[in-house]
């Protein structure tokens, strides 16, 4: 299907007057409307979602994103970290949605764009899991723990639970190279992509732990799988007012949700293979450390294991 034709489905089946209602009434505001100067979302619409701007009589605003994944969202409304308020969420084919596309409705966060992270870190430090995977919801619409919904790119299948990660680590490795292999991935480049996730599926076999052996089996935190720095918002004075796109967010080992950042890390020499890290990978390790005051928080970086960190970023970063 074409993205011309997808495009046209996806709209022909979205009942934007369901969606507007629903809002009113989760808002308890008897009138709301679209955003007329924007009213397909053009101007926010990401990669894989699309950003409706939904405009109340009381000069409230929301968003309404479609699709989505709320489960991070609700269990972060639990949490210290500064993220949007879910009022209303729907499944694609989930019972009473009569939206005509999985949506949820959020609140508009100000802002702009920022690149730092140790709040949040140390934040989700403080709330550990004993299962690797990711946050789903209950029957009771609580967040609970459930398989990897899929990677980045939405590419792979589910995963999981892991109670280790060893074990994690691998399959994700082979779920890569099954999909190579059939030519459902890196079709032009088919080789040298077997080659190097075949080399990440070894090291992972090997038991790639270079900082603590007994953290294999957990404790394990969330983490959010697309931090390039985009999904955080600043006011004007730089305080954080907000993180979003948490989609594919993963309940992962502490070194992986802890640890080296591609918010920080300098993309050249991550392609270049150079075992380096940036001024600002010192920085953010700095802030994790003046924030948390914790063991785990060495490691967002450590002078002494400069390789160690490098090598984990490019890691963790073909992973995903």
């Amino acid at each position: 299907m074409s993205h011309q034709a997808h495009d046209h489905r996806f709209w022909s089946c979205l009942k934007d007057e369901n969606l507007l209602r629903r809002a009113s009434e989760c808002n308890q505001c008897d009138e709301c409307k679209l955003d007329e100067a924007d009213f397909l979302g053009r101007s926010r619409m990401g990669g894989m979602h699309v950003h409706l701007r939904i405009l109340f009589v009381d000069g409230s605003v929301w968003l309404a994103r479609l699709l989505l994944n709320a489960p991070p969202l609700k269990w972060l409304e639990s949490v210290v970290i500064p993220a949007p308020k879910v009022h209303d969420y729907g499944l694609r084919n989930g019972p009473g949605n009569d939206v005509g596309a999985a949506f949820m409705l959020i609140d508009e966060l100000p802002g702009r764009a920022f690149s730092q992270l140790g709040g949040s870190k140390t934040q989700r430090e403080k709330h550990p899991f004993e299962r690797i995977g990711s946050l789903t919801l209950n029957p009771r619409g609580k967040p609970t723990i459930g398989p990897i919904v899929g990677d980045r790119t939405g590419t792979l299948a589910y995963l999981g639970l892991f109670n280790n990660r060893k074990v994690y680590y691998t399959s994700r490795a082979q779920e890569y190279l099954s999909l190579i292999s059939s030519g459902q991935l890196f079709s032009r480049y088919r080789v040298n992509a077997y080659v190097i996730f075949k080399r990440l599926e070894r090291l992972a076999i090997n038991g790639l732990n270079p900082f603590d052996p007994e953290l294999n089996n957990g404790p394990f935190f969330l983490k959010h799988m697309d931090d390039k720095g985009d999904h955080i918002f600043v006011d004007e004075e730089f305080n954080i007012t907000g993180i979003i796109d948490w989609s594919f967010a993963c309940i992962v080992p502490a070194y992986e949700a802890i640890g080296p950042s591609l918010v920080t890390a300098k993309m050249g020499d991550i392609y270049n293979d150079v075992k380096a890290v940036s001024e600002d990978d010192e920085l953010l390790a700095e802030e994790v450390h003046t924030k948390g005051g914790s063991d785990l928080a060495r490691f967002a970086f450590d002078q002494a294991e400069c390789d160690v960190s490098s090598l984990l970023t490019r890691y963790f970063g073909a992973l995903q």
